[in-house]
């Protein structure tokens, strides 16, 4: 039995109608008072600010400023999209986030009330990959709809029985028009208009999404079919939401029209990273144009995760080291070129051994101080110590990258480390490191240690050495694109490979840094630089 107001005591009885004036007021308050078993799933905070944010872009103060949830201002910060036109919102988020649940299958119901309420159009249409999605989703909006709580809230809105289907439906007062429309990507969507439009992952997979004919077509959709079907000059809006697989998807395409100055749409991203970001990896993404605020939109510190109650440090550690673009991409929401930012790993060559004749051989190193587990709890991911096996054939002129060893170790451990993988080796090759203190402080312990007797170990001098990271890197970085660096196969490729191409806007370059040592020393050159993507728009 639902409870109503009168069947209850007085003070419950308040409560009870304070509660459904949130819901009608508020769209988590809806979710939650609609859907009271899972309450607290969307009382998360990164629900909480999607439901802000939603609620922002339907009253107009996302797209005005003007009386602006104060908890949402980072996002007038976040760059200058003020503009008109054409307005979307688009939330950047992991998988299992409950991002459809609430926005796919709780605010079209919401929506629809509302804006009836206010006197505005009222249509709503959603759209997946594939019609299946949609549909489903919208099945849910319509059971939802005929529930007594859902009347308890907004008992004025009634499903007609005569369009009443999970591809559309309409209200009972309104069978002029088709309220909701659920269909797939690609759909024909003559005669139907919105006022909100949902667009919920409309891109199936990673193959998709890096498909040069399937990302054109879908683009094609989003400006002819789609953004054709919204009444902006009502003020309408468009939702969307997906796994930034690729630059070039249809937000990134978006973006660089607005900041080529050829559109004058408005564009909000709310981007939701599953671990915290750093002020460095920030600070990278605003130089690539992105828009980033200076702290995170949770308030949460550096290595914090979005969801620490389905997910944990050792799961995604594990995954970013094992699945370094998913990492990226599906939970980071920050995807690369392809190719990498310099070079990618279609640059390199991979062979089964090491070369023997004609080659010179010299250990690039590169030095830590901090251990993984005593590193703060939150960020839990300090820099690597590096050993780095580098040659070159002096006939070819082609650098092979040998072998490397990494790990985030303490002082101690990370000189055993480096020590014994240069034993490991049975040629005795010069070891080097760059001009930070750190590296000093380490060579000068490995020159003491009896089992290196008979190895060059020296500081490169800033003349050999010297420049920002991009710089050093340029002359071996250089050589991958013109397809003259191998690599050797070995279990650290991946880790490497993952590097090189965030390089230099990832959260890690010491093996790149160790690999430049080296080269450094072995007196390889840059000649006219290396092509660098500093800037997603000069993509």
């Amino acid at each position: 039995m639902i409870a109503t107001p009168e069947t209850l005591r007085p003070n419950s009885a308040k409560a009870e109608l304070a509660r459904r004036e949130l819901a009608r007021r508020n769209l988590i308050d809806f979710c939650a008072y609609t859907d009271p078993e899972a309450a607290a799933m969307y009382r998360r905070p990164h629900l909480e600010l999607i439901g802000l944010a939603y609620d922002a872009a339907l009253d107009g103060s996302l797209w005005s400023g003007v009386g602006l949830d104060p908890r949402l201002q980072f996002l007038t910060r976040q760059s200058t999209w003020a503009g008109g036109g054409r307005r979307h919102l688009f939330i950047n988020i992991q998988p299992g986030s409950w991002k459809s649940s609430t926005i796919s299958r709780k605010a079209p119901q919401y929506t629809v009330a509302k804006l009836k309420r206010m006197g505005l159009p009222h249509q709503v249409i959603m759209a997946s990959c594939n019609s299946d999605i949609a549909q489903g989703n919208n099945a849910k909006v319509i059971e939802s709809m005929d529930h007594q709580r859902y009347k308890n809230v907004f008992p004025e809105i009634e499903l007609s029985a005569r369009e009443r289907s999970s591809e559309k439906w309409s209200l009972a007062d309104d069978l002029a028009f088709t309220t909701c429309r659920a269909a797939g990507v690609g759909a024909v969507l003559t005669s139907y208009h919105c006022f909100v439009g949902i667009l919920d992952d409309p891109i199936k997979d990673r193959a998709d999404a890096n498909s040069a004919t399937k990302k054109e077509t879908l683009w094609e959709w989003f400006n002819d079919v789609w953004c054709t079907r919204l009444l902006w000059k009502a003020g309408a809006f468009s939702v969307g939401m997906w796994t930034r697989w690729a630059m070039d998807d249809p937000m990134g395409r978006l973006l660089k029209e607005k900041m080529k100055g050829r559109i004058q749409d408005q564009i909000v991203v709310l981007r939701l990273p599953a671990v915290a970001e750093t002020e460095k990896e920030r600070a990278s993404l605003a130089k690539l144009g992105l828009p980033v605020d200076e702290a995170d939109p949770l308030g949460r510190e550096a290595g914090e995760l979005m969801m620490p109650n389905e997910s944990s440090h050792a799961e995604m550690d594990s995954i970013r080291l094992s699945q370094p673009v998913t990492y990226e991409s599906l939970y980071q929401q920050r995807p690369r070129p392809a190719g990498g930012f310099m070079v990618g790993e279609t640059n390199f060559r991979v062979i089964p051994a090491m070369p023997k004749e004609g080659m010179r051989w010299v250990w690039g190193t590169d030095w830590a101080l901090t251990a993984k587990e005593v590193a703060p709890k939150k960020k839990n991911d300090p820099d690597y110590t590096v050993a780095a096996l580098i040659g070159v054939n002096a006939d070819s002129g082609r650098l092979v990258i040998a072998h490397i060893e990494r790990g985030q170790l303490n002082q101690h451990d990370a000189r055993e480390m480096v020590t014994s993988t240069v034993l490991s080796v049975d040629e005795k090759y010069s070891i080097r490191a760059g001009q930070a203190n750190v590296d000093k402080i380490h060579l000068s312990e490995m020159m003491r240690d009896s089992r290196l007797v008979g190895y060059s170990i020296r500081m490169l001098s800033r003349k050999e050495h010297g420049g920002d990271k991009v710089v050093r890197a340029t002359p071996w970085l250089e050589r991958a694109q013109a397809g003259l660096v191998d690599v050797v196969a070995g279990p650290w490729n991946t880790a490497f490979f993952n590097e090189v191409e965030n390089f230099p806007h990832g959260t890690h370059d010491d093996m790149v840094d160790a690999v430049s040592v080296a080269v450094a020393d072995l007196g390889i050159a840059d000649s006219d630089g290396v092509d660098v993507v500093t800037d997603i728009w000069d993509m």
